[in-house]
């Protein structure tokens, strides 16, 4: 930091500190800012001129030495733009100065009226309003984020003012709008620079607190401005505000809230709530695997932040505070980023411990009725899709292949003693094929290839198990539509396929008894019509010979002489004691 010496007219000296190096020539533009602002007594809008020991008048282009800065050979003068000849006036941006009061920067009265004054006495000259702006932005952008933050007493802050300062400047631009003549010219030039600014401010000085405490008390001047207008405050730069802290991204209090602010302040602009939400998706998407996976002291990580955020969205749907035009963007825009976070950030680990420590049967249902929301109702009320577009299928399956704990996706739940595939599968079809199921779909294929024989077999409280629903959808579908079937339906076709195939696969290597075998097949020719699967019945068929065996060895007498009636008495006394439910 060093200082210069420079003279008024007047003959006043004045000592300006620069923080410049000493061994650098200094700009002219530069040293007139610095001069301007120390100076008491600085006009609203004024020049600087900057006279040299020839007693020429210095341009702001010519670069000036750190000796001659110093001696105090150079003149100075303040001078009020508006007391300047049109001829005189010049205003380039270097050194048409502002107040240092950042409040006055947004005073309509001051800002619009002085601009249009200076356009009038220009002759109406475009330039010089671009001028104009240019040096006023330069201005605004200069202020600390300290300042830019500032909530005042009655809750207003700077970006409140600024705000209030574009709809006074869209309001006169209006009025002095002929409704058959070309555009004002003053009002073409001085909103895209006001709005262009204010963009840039919110972008680069304005914190995620500061915006919610602007969109919660901002009355009715912003409300009617922004409604009247939808491109009135573009919301694309929201996202480089968000707070760094992951945890603070998933505060419901802090992005709902903000979120909703800003969706009534627009009008209730889905637009603006989609923008929003993109924004803040990117922030999300920029948190590092470290942050993703860091567990709190409570033992809590990210993932279960992002999970009440979610729960919340959901059933806050049907309450008029926030309406469905506002919570399905929000609900969409959340469940992505949670998928994405899932399955590109998270460890096997986190998910493990997320849900681990969860009260299991709670997170269950939730998980349960993000896929589909009827653990409630009673059998065959049809299919009632949990989050929009299927997406709680799609956050399911991340989940699972992220080592999400079995019982969450292999157990049972409900009044109806289901499993998660036959959950899914019960109402697929109600009365006809739903639309927008093909996640639904993808997540049962996903589980019918990690289910167990048993699992795939198992009869929920009306005696059905998930094959039954499977083959009555994929018949439904085949029925419908013999070829051709519409987009997204073929899935649930493919679905049978795979569970057939599945259910051989396991028969093959299954290690339980006989009877328990019985009880299985039992189960999968139910669901068949009586009919049964090929790798079954060379299992049970296979096993039964062994038991003959044994059965002949300790002197049982069977009805029939040949082997292959003495097998087929076997199988049916299994089958029999499976229906019984005895064991061995």
């Amino acid at each position: 930091m060093a200082c210069i010496r420079v003279v008024r007219l007047s003959g006043e000296v004045m000592v300006v500190p620069l923080a410049l190096p000493r061994d650098e020539l200094v700009c002219t533009g530069y040293v007139k800012t610095h001069l301007a602002k120390a100076s008491p007594r600085t006009p609203t809008a004024c020049v600087v001129r900057l006279i040299g020991t020839d007693a020429k008048e210095i341009g702001n282009a010519e670069q000036l030495t750190w000796e001659c800065l110093q001696q105090g050979e150079l003149q100075y003068a303040l001078v009020d733009v508006m007391s300047m000849a049109p001829r005189l006036l010049s205003l380039d941006p270097f050194h048409l100065i502002f107040p240092a009061d950042p409040k006055k920067l947004m005073d309509p009265d001051l800002v619009i009226d002085l601009a249009h004054e200076i356009f009038q006495k220009r002759g109406r000259d475009v330039d010089v309003c671009q001028r104009f702006f240019s040096a006023w932005t330069e201005a605004v952008m200069s202020t600390s984020k300290e300042e830019a933050n500032q909530v005042e007493p009655d809750g207003r802050t700077l970006l409140t003012r600024m705000l209030t300062l574009w709809d006074e400047l869209r309001r006169r631009s209006l009025q002095s709008q002929p409704w058959d003549g070309p555009p004002n010219p003053f009002g073409a030039c001085a909103l895209p620079a006001v709005h262009t600014t204010t963009v840039r401010f919110v972008k680069e000085k304005t914190q995620v607190e500061t915006l919610e405490q602007t969109f919660q008390t901002v009355g009715g001047v912003l409300a009617e401005a922004t409604s009247r207008d939808a491109n009135a405050l573009d919301l694309e730069p929201f996202h480089v505000v968000f707070p760094a802290d992951a945890k603070k991204l998933m505060d419901p209090g802090l992005i709902i809230n903000l979120a909703h602010g800003i969706f009534k302040t627009r009008g209730r602009d889905v637009n603006a709530c989609q923008q929003f939400f993109s924004a803040w998706t990117k922030a999300v998407m920029g948190t590092s695997k470290a942050e993703a996976n860091q567990v709190e002291p409570d033992g809590r990580p990210l993932l279960t932040r992002m999970l009440v955020l979610l729960k919340l969205v959901y059933e806050a749907q049907g309450q008029c505070e926030f309406g469905d035009d506002f919570l399905m963007p929000a609900q969409h825009a959340i469940v992505m980023t949670m998928i994405w976070l899932v399955r590109k950030k998270l460890h096997t680990q986190t998910v493990k411990k997320t849900f681990h420590i969860s009260p299991c049967d709670e997170t269950i249902k939730l998980l349960w009725t993000f896929v589909q929301d009827k653990l409630s109702l009673p059998r065959g009320a049809g299919h009632h899709g949990g989050l929009v577009d299927g997406y709680g299928a799609d956050l399911m399956l991340a989940l699972i292949e992220r080592g999400l704990p079995r019982r969450y996706w292999a157990g049972c739940l409900g009044r109806f003693d289901d499993n998660l595939l036959q959950y899914i599968l019960e109402s697929t079809c109600r009365p006809v094929p739903y639309e927008h199921t093909e996640a639904e779909g993808r997540l049962s294929i996903a589980l019918a290839k990690k289910y167990t024989l048993e699992e795939l077999c198992h009869q929920s409280s009306d005696g059905y198990n998930a094959l039954f629903y499977a083959e009555r959808v994929a018949h439904e579908i085949e029925d419908r539509w013999p070829v051709n079937a519409p987009d997204g339906l073929g899935i649930w076709v493919q679905l049978r396929d795979v569970m057939r195939e599945r259910l051989q696969a396991c028969a093959r290597e299954f290690q339980g008894t006989l009877c328990e075998l019985a009880a299985l097949t039992e189960s999968v020719r139910l669901a068949l019509g009586g009919q049964s699967l090929p790798a079954l019945d060379e299992q049970l068929w296979r096993r039964a010979s062994v038991v003959r065996q044994q059965w002949l060895s300790m002197g049982w007498h069977f009805a029939t002489n040949h082997r292959h009636g003495q097998t087929s008495e076997v199988v049916s006394w299994h089958f029999q004691a499976a229906r019984q439910g005895q064991a061995g």
